[in-house]
């Protein structure tokens, strides 16, 4: 997996996404999109995952879901990992925070 460090992470909370756009157009060929809604004031459900198949194996939707979860933890969001690629990710984190 590459690094990604100048790779930026949008939220759109019109859309309930974050997202990172590949190239200058907006068109779903050229963007990785988290999608989430939010069940209550403090309640965040990542419902689903989408790379396209040309982006797929560098990476990117680990940067935004990793961004999301930062963003949903940084305003002490409860997170429902409803998408399993989320979910992975949450248990990977708890895992890594509970190690010896």
């Amino acid at each position: 997996m590459s690094t990604l460090p100048d790779i930026e992470v949008i939220h759109d909370p019109e859309d309930l996404r974050y997202l990172i756009r590949v190239g200058e157009t907006r068109h779903e060929d050229n963007e990785v999109v988290l999608r989430y809604h939010m069940r209550d004031a403090s309640t965040i459900d990542f419902t689903s995952t989408f790379t396209p198949p040309s982006l797929r194996g560098q990476g990117l939707a680990r940067k935004v879901v990793e961004h999301a979860l930062d963003a949903a933890e940084a305003r002490g969001l409860t997170i429902i990992p409803t998408c399993w690629y989320v979910e992975k990710i949450v248990k990977e984190r708890h895992a890594a925070a509970h190690q010896p």
